[in-house]
């Protein structure tokens, strides 16, 4: 059986391009709809982003100032009181915050036992002189409030408390670091403070060095000898000789640092005897005890002129003891429980926080007659007495 087409060879071509043009037409209606899916679906994510964040915004809002964005006040019955308006806010930190917050805390700690070097430096003795019956120090003033009597030789009663004024303005603190060097740093090192003793020898300021004390060179804990260890120690005999234990000994003990009490000398009087005692040795070129190579203090306070001496103007202005004008009253005449004629006053001293610091180590005071204590050994002396009976006007 044959089949005759009568349709033209045009008219099938035209006829496959209309199937062709049609599919195309199709998948491109599909791919369309498609996208328009894909954006609705990206719009209502965004969108409910969007609602999201302004609802969590809102209560980040609430839960810290109590109020919301726009600055209305906030449900507290579903957001509770906001962390803000808590006076001991410190109190609601994370751990992981208070622990940040240990080095500050750490650095901010106080020692308040420095208020007896200070006073015992400050106050003027001798022929001028003041006690104190009543002392009081404000933290949050930085003052500290004293009444006291003034004695003077001459009965001329404000000269002691003029003196006291004049002794604390030309005072100044020194703080600072011993410093070893260290071989495998390749450098100067701080000693650790509580491996420095600090003692007053001829009017000059000693630091002994406790090397080899566990934490000064040395393990904070020592491996103790076992009976098996000291059992195979004792056991050796003649001849026999085990070179394995003998070497591992060697080297257990040269690990260990040998205890010894190294001088160093704190109180330089030039910048020249300082890196005298920084090289080993002293002014003249001599060995001595206290300047021992590799050992130094290095002060954060002490400023020298060009002439090498101690520049004590500048060295005031670096770290005074007095940052204010002190305040006294009107003195009034009384008499102490010896009957002595006394000047009884009050005294407002407005004090350098940085004195109680207890980060600034090695502290010490010193008086214009180079009079110092140190921190390592404070003397309460004989600055308190009774209060006077004012003599009736």
């Amino acid at each position: 059986m044959y089949e005759i087409s009568l349709v033209p060879d045009v008219k099938g071509e035209m006829i496959k391009q209309q199937k062709i043009r049609n599919l195309v037409f199709m998948i491109c209606v599909i791919v369309a709809g498609s996208c328009a899916a894909v954006i609705l679906i990206l719009v209502s994510i965004m969108t409910g982003q969007s609602i999201k964040i302004a609802s969590q915004d809102t209560e980040v809002s609430c839960r810290s100032t109590g109020l919301t964005t726009d600055g209305k006040t906030c449900d507290s019955g579903k957001f509770g009181t906001g962390i803000m308006k808590f006076e001991n806010v410190n109190e609601l930190l994370t751990i992981q915050d208070q622990m940040r917050n240990i080095n500050l805390l750490n650095e901010r700690k106080m020692k308040l036992s420095r208020i007896f070097a200070y006073l015992d430096v400050l106050l003027p003795m001798g022929d001028d002189k003041i006690l104190i019956d009543e002392l009081n120090l404000s933290l949050e003033k930085n003052t500290i409030y004293f009444e006291g009597n003034g004695y003077s030789s001459n009965n001329t009663h404000t000269r002691s408390i003029e003196a006291f004024k004049k002794k604390a303005l030309a005072s100044y603190y020194d703080t600072g670091t011993y410093k070893r060097f260290d071989s495998e740093v390749g450098d100067y090192v701080d000693i650790p403070s509580f491996c420095i003793e600090e003692h007053m020898e001829n009017g000059r300021i000693i630091g002994v060095y406790n090397r080899g004390e566990p934490g000064c060179e040395a393990p904070m804990i020592e491996p103790e000898e076992t009976e098996e260890e000291a059992k195979e120690e004792g056991e050796g005999t003649e001849g026999d000789v085990n070179t394995e234990n003998e070497d591992e000994s060697n080297t257990e003990n040269s690990k260990k640092v040998e205890k010894e009490q190294i001088r160093i000398l704190r109180s330089y009087k030039t910048s020249e005897e300082k890196e005298a005692c920084k090289a080993g040795n002293n002014e003249k070129g001599r060995k001595t005890s206290d300047c021992t190579k590799d050992y130094y203090f290095e002060s954060n306070c002490i400023v020298y002129g060009a002439d090498g001496k101690i520049d004590t103007n500048a060295t005031i202005e670096a770290c005074p003891i007095i940052v204010d004008d002190i305040q006294t009253s009107e003195p009034k005449i009384g008499k102490d429980g010896d009957d002595n004629t006394v000047a009884v006053f009050e005294a407002n001293v407005p004090f350098n926080v940085e004195i109680f610091y207890a980060s600034n180590r090695h502290m010490i005071i010193v008086g214009p007659s180079r009079q110092n204590v140190t921190d390592s050994y404070i003397q309460v002396r004989d600055m308190f007495t009774a209060k006077a009976d004012l003599e009736e006007e």
